[in-house]
This record gives structure tokens, C-alpha cells and sequence, in this order.
């Protein structure tokens, strides 16, 4: 029992670690004075280093226990969060240009050095990432899907925080809320994404996993079309969002069964650790092409996004929501039947 509330701590304390930087990055912004491009990278960099720490503590787990890894991250954890409360500002960095010879320099060592990388996974005989997991019929679109879940989910967050931070009178848009306001108008998002989660338990006895992601899809795709026209009533952007949050928990409720259910049993805890990467990868991504159309499109003579910046991301989180829709329809069917006899459905990884 001891074991069990410790890892709903740490769950409790992830969703805060993940779900504070959206409502305090307006403040951020106007504090350091900082553009909407470069706070995207704020985020970025969180979910970056989510991404390498994930595979590699799976791995270790793997070989060295779960248990003793979890000690590990929750200590790493609490000095992080130290060092990050010690920190007095931001750096920010210059605005090369897309085909200048040090982004493209950049952008080539990071292409070397993923093939690199790459081939090394394949050819050693424990590899710290296993790849032929990631390419295996009934798992790829389950990972595809988890990437572009963490497109559509955290890409759009800064979007969000800095349009309801704005101020309508000026900038003609958003709700003018502060840091607190911002936190409330986003908890209606995350408390459909619990409730979603709870109701997808109860769904999976008689309903597939790949039908309750693609059906995550589906509502995820709604609500971005509903934001992209309708966002100039906070009301109207609470029932966008709630669609939004509603289909997010289907996804991450579906996407850990449809894993374990293809996924060898010696390599579950990669299996999934995949995912969780995959789908922080994602956002990570996101974060950088979305803090490109905040960075171009903008007010004259300012820093400040357009209103059709922010329609453009919604707008190309809608598509990524429906592919997520199509890599489930792609998901081989296996129904809950064949599950094990008492196991339990797996929860939602956020």
C-alpha cells in the first residue's frame, strides 16, 4: 500500500511539474521580455530532456531494478527543481536565420549524429534503446501515434498560456488573464482528461484500445476546429479545450494496453518507456515549428503573435489530432478478451 501511494505522489507531482510552466510562461515572458517564439523553447527544452531520460532510465530499471531507478529519479528530481529555483534569469539566445551556415551546420550534426547513434542501437547486443521494437507491425502505429498525441497535447500548451494572457483591448484577442487566471481557465482541460481516464477502464471490457484511441482522435480534432474558429468567450475556450482534454485521456489511457498487449514480456519496460519518449519527442518538435509560426507571423514592429498564429497552430493540431485517428485505424485489433486473465488494465501514462 506504501508502495502504491508513493507512485500516485509522483504522479501527482509530475502532473504539477508539467502542468505549472504553461500558466507561469506569460509571466516569464514579460519579466525577461521575451518573445512567444523563444518561450516556446522553454518547454522545448523540458520535454527535451524528458526524452533522453526516459529510454535510458527504462533500460536501467530493466537491468537494475525498478525500484532502486525510481529512488534515483525522485532524488534527481528534488535537486533539479532546487537548482532551477536558485536560477536568476533566462539567456537568450540570437536570432540566426533558418539558412544560416550555423543553424544548418546544427541541423546537420544532429542528422549525423541520430545515424550514427542508430546504427550502434542495431548492432550491439543489449542496445539501451531497443529499435526493432519501434518497427515491429503492431507496435509503429502506436508509437506514431503517441508522437503526434505529443504534437497535438504539447505543442499547442504555450499557444494557449500566452492567448488567454492577452490583452484584448491591445492586441484585439485573448482574455487579458493573469497567472492564476490562466491556471483556472486550463483546469477544466485536465480534470476531462481524469475523467476520461476513468470512464476508458470501464470502456476497455467491451470496447477495443485502438477504438478508444482512435475515438480520442476524433474529439482531440474536434476541439482544435472548434478553438480555431470560435476562442473570443472564455467559455468557448473552455469547451474547446474540454473536447481537447476529454480525447487526450482516451489516447493515453489506450496507447499503454495497446503496448503491452504486442510487446514481449521481457521487454515491456522498454516497450513503454518508447512511448512515453516518442511522445515527448513530439511535443518537443512541436514546440520548436510552433514557436517558428509565433516568431513569424506577428504585429508590426513587435514580437507579438497575430491572431492567425495562433489560428495556424490550432489548425495544424487539428490534422495532427486526425492522423492520430488513422495510425489507430492502421493498430492490428486485439480484443480485451485476450488480455490475461486478471490483469489489469494498464493507466494512463502522462
Amino acid at each position: 500500500m506504501a508502495v502504491v501511494g508513493f507512485l500516485v505522489l509522483v504522479e501527482l507531482v509530475s502532473g504539477l511539474l508539467q502542468g505549472m510552466m504553461p500558466s507561469l510562461l506569460p509571466r516569464i515572458g514579460a519579466e525577461l521580455h521575451v518573445g512567444a517564439g523563444d518561450l516556446s523553447w522553454v518547454s522545448s527544452a523540458q520535454l527535451l530532456s524528458s526524452a533522453v531520460c526516459v529510454p535510458l532510465f527504462a533500460r536501467l530499471g530493466d537491468m537494475y531494478g525498478h525500484r532502486r531507478l525510481l529512488r534515483v529519479a525522485v532524488v534527481t528530481l528534488a535537486a533539479g527543481s532546487v537548482l532551477v529555483a536558485l536560477l536568476l534569469g533566462i539567456g537568450q539566445g540570437s536570432h540566426w536565420g533558418w539558412t544560416d551556415a550555423r543553424t544548418l551546420g546544427l541541423f546537420t550534426i544532429a542528422v549525423v549524429a541520430c545515424a550514427v547513434w542508430t546504427r550502434v542501437e542495431l548492432r550491439v547486443a543489449e542496445p539501451l534503446v531497443d529499435l526493432q521494437l519501434i518497427t515491429r507491425r503492431d507496435l509503429l502505429p502506436v508509437y506514431v501515434a503517441a508522437f503526434m498525441v505529443g504534437v497535438a497535447v504539447f505543442g499547442a500548451q504555450t499557444a494557449a498560456s500566452l492567448f488567454v494572457a492577452g490583452p484584448p483591448k491591445l492586441l484585439g484577442y485573448g482574455f487579458g488573464y493573469d497567472t492564476l487566471g490562466i491556471a483556472w481557465i486550463l483546469l477544466p482541460s485536465g480534470l476531462c482528461a481524469l475523467l476520461a481516464a476513468g470512464v476508458s477502464g470501464r470502456l476497455a471490457k467491451t470496447v477495443r484500445s485502438r477504438t478508444l484511441l482512435a475515438g480520442g482522435g476524433v474529439l482531440m480534432c474536434a476541439g482544435y476546429l472548434v478553438l480555431t474558429a470560435l476562442h473570443d468567450q472564455p467559455w468557448q475556450f473552455v469547451v474547446a479545450n474540454c473536447l481537447i482534454g476529454f480525447g487526450t485521456g482516451l489516447c493515453l489511457s489506450a496507447m499503454p494496453a495497446l503496448i503491452l498487449d504486442a510487446s514481449p514480456a521481457d521487454r515491456t519496460g522498454i516497450a513503454t518507456g518508447i512511448h512515453n519518449t516518442t511522445k515527448t519527442i513530439g511535443g518537443s518538435v512541436a514546440s520548436a515549428v510552433f514557436a517558428a509560426v509565433l516568431t513569424a507571423l506577428t504585429l508590426p514592429g513587435t514580437q507579438v503573435p497575430t491572431e492567425n498564429a495562433y489560428r495556424t497552430v490550432w489548425a495544424c493540431c487539428a490534422g495532427v489530432a486526425l492522423l492520430v485517428t488513422l495510425s489507430a485505424c492502421t493498430v492490428r485489433p486485439s480484443s480485451p478478451a485476450t488480455r490475461p486473465a486478471g490483469q489489469p488494465q494498464p493507466a494512463a501514462a502522462a
